[in-house]
């Protein structure tokens, strides 16, 4: 009863196709969709890539005009000289029209998809305004960065210093950055930050690997390739790439990547108490404190406080646990047993020992 069609159809048996067919045609007319063939082609970018023999590549959807092979066109920033056209299947052709989608290369640099194009007289024409685009996307960069930096400055005051997982970022088409990206950026974490310092298409270069090591950052790659020279810089700088061909590997491996960032919380269990009866001089180790277990049980490996008046006075390792001049690992409560604590000496009676097991607990994101 409203205003969006659905027809039930299949790919696979072709039940409906005709109805889906004639659904669209009757919409176009009702939205009046038309395309004049003798325009300047326009259009949009429907996949990018970087290819190893062609270099750029951009599969786009002609909507208006014809494209020609030879072509100038603007991309945002980019230009390109159309120097080869293929269509779906993969057949060389010089024109397209209205409602085509075909490959082409000649390309500055690898379009975003999703970016608008425009025929233009001259290739010298189409690199002037991707110039003159380009001089303006940095200038507003410049600002935004100017405004992020003063609003960094406004709260750092008030906000945690956040962790920082800086990536480059490298795949095999254009689309599948910006996927990637949105996913990991969906990553909730009030602690951990993700930094991209670099993205793009094509194989993970040696270039790449060194601003990894400059910049202590990962590389995260999606369906592509390590260049084959670049394998002995990789050795040599240590630096970490998760390479996959899934998605959702890549956001277990950047959450584990976050979680490795943040230091583990230091946990602290009381063990046992000892108080100190007597204090005794060793001609070899020093002042040793007699003590009586009054809770728990102590051990040398234990962490230790020495508490005076409520207060902790010191804290340290037990570097000697004695019981009747013998040395033991542990002592139980009820017993008695010499204590020597590393880097102190200042003991009085009715000081107390406490200790401790110190355990190291990963933290959430």
């Amino acid at each position: 009863g409203g205003s969006v069609i659905t027809v039930n159809c299949s790919a696979s048996t072709g039940e409906g196709i005709d109805s889906l067919l004639e659904m669209l045609a009757v919409q176009s007319e009702i939205l009046e969709l038309k395309a004049n063939p003798e325009y300047r082609a326009r259009g949009t970018v429907i996949e990018s890539q970087m290819h190893k023999g062609f270099g750029a590549v951009a599969t786009v959807l002609i909507q208006n005009g014809a494209l020609k092979k030879g072509d100038a066109l603007v991309f945002d920033n980019l230009y390109a000289r159309v120097k080869t056209m293929h269509d779906e299947y993969g057949t060389p052709i010089n024109i397209a029209t209205p409602s085509t989608p075909v490959k082409i290369t000649g390309i500055s640099g690898v379009p975003v998809a999703g970016t608008e194009f425009i025929a233009v007289g001259s290739e010298k024409e189409a690199k002037k305004l991707a110039s003159e685009r380009s001089i303006g996307d940095k200038s507003k960069n410049m600002q935004l960065s100017k405004i992020e930096i003063d609003k960094y400055m406004s709260e750092s005051t008030t906000t945690i210093e956040k962790k920082v997982v800086t990536i480059i970022l490298r795949a095999d088409v254009q689309g599948s950055i910006e996927a990637i990206k949105n996913s990991l950026q969906n990553i909730k974490s009030d602690k951990v930050e993700l930094n991209f310092i670099s993205e793009g298409v094509g194989e993970i270069s040696e270039s790449d690997i060194e601003l990894a090591s400059a910049s202590n950052a990962v590389i995260i790659g999606f369906h592509t390739q390590i260049e084959s020279h670049a394998e002995s810089l990789i050795k040599e700088t240590k630096v970490i790439i998760k390479n996959r061909d899934v998605i959702y590997k890549i956001i277990e491996d950047v959450k584990q990547l976050m979680l490795d960032s943040l230091d583990k919380v230091r946990q602290e269990t009381e063990k046992g108490t000892a108080e100190i009866r007597q204090i005794f001089k060793s001609s070899q180790l020093g002042l040793i404190a007699g003590c009586m277990v009054i809770d728990g049980v102590i051990k040398k490996d234990y962490h230790a406080k020495l508490i005076r008046n409520k207060e902790v006075i010191h804290e340290g390792n037990i570097s000697s646990l004695k019981r009747i001049k013998e040395d033991v690992k542990e002592v139980s409560k009820g017993l008695e047993c010499g204590i020597l604590l590393s880097k102190f000496s200042t003991y009085q009676e009715g000081d107390q020992v406490k200790v401790y097991e110190v355990t190291f607990i990963s933290q959430e994101l």
